[in-house]
């Protein structure tokens, strides 16, 4: 088996929603709320005015 490190790769909704599925985060996430799982997965840019 190939272990293929990546940083800041895109993930799709469906892998993360898979993700969850198969570990027990999937237990205590809203998986079936399709628009509330692709808001955690979309990416946020944030400027900061200090």
């Amino acid at each position: 088996m190939i272990i293929e490190y990546k940083i800041n790769a895109a993930v799709s909704t469906d892998q993360f929603i898979g993700l969850l599925r198969e570990s027990t985060l999937g237990e205590r996430r809203p998986i079936e709320d399709r628009e509330c799982m692709e808001g955690m997965v979309k990416p946020t840019f944030r400027t900061h005015n200090f």
